[in-house]
């Protein structure tokens, strides 16, 4: 039985990266940060777009905006959709000499419709 419940954990599709709260979003930064550290901004672009390529469609990409607020502190999310992208197109980009945009509200996750070639992000911001 044990076996049986094991191997249906870990058959099942990768759970997409969801916000459950402040603290899960601290981690996912964190997470993100560690996962970043020492590469250019094209090596984090082609990071960002490999994990857009979830097997699972995040609850998130159905939201535009909401907010969570816990403990004084507030935290304003956004859904970014890109316009209809080019069969391929993810694949043959050029990442070279991209620089990362200063004071642009921090990127979570990533989510790549393939079969409506859109590309999704979700963004946070914290605000007083």
């Amino acid at each position: 039985m044990r076996v049986a419940i094991l191997l249906a954990i870990l058959s099942a599709p990768a759970l997409a990266w969801e916000p459950s709260g402040i603290a899960s979003v601290d981690e996912r930064i964190a997470e993100l940060r560690k996962a970043w550290e020492g590469k250019d901004p094209g090596a984090i672009l082609h990071d960002k777009l490999q994990r857009a390529k979830q097997p699972v469609r995040p609850e998130w990409v159905t939201h535009k905006a909401w907010y969570i607020e816990e403990k004084g502190r507030r935290l304003y999310f956004g859904v970014g959709v890109s316009p209809k992208l080019p069969q391929g197109a993810l694949e043959s980009a050029d990442f070279g000499g991209v620089e990362a945009k200063a004071g642009a509200p921090a990127p979570l996750d990533w989510y790549y419709d393939a079969k409506a070639s859109v590309l999704y992000v979700l963004i946070v911001d914290e605000r007083q």
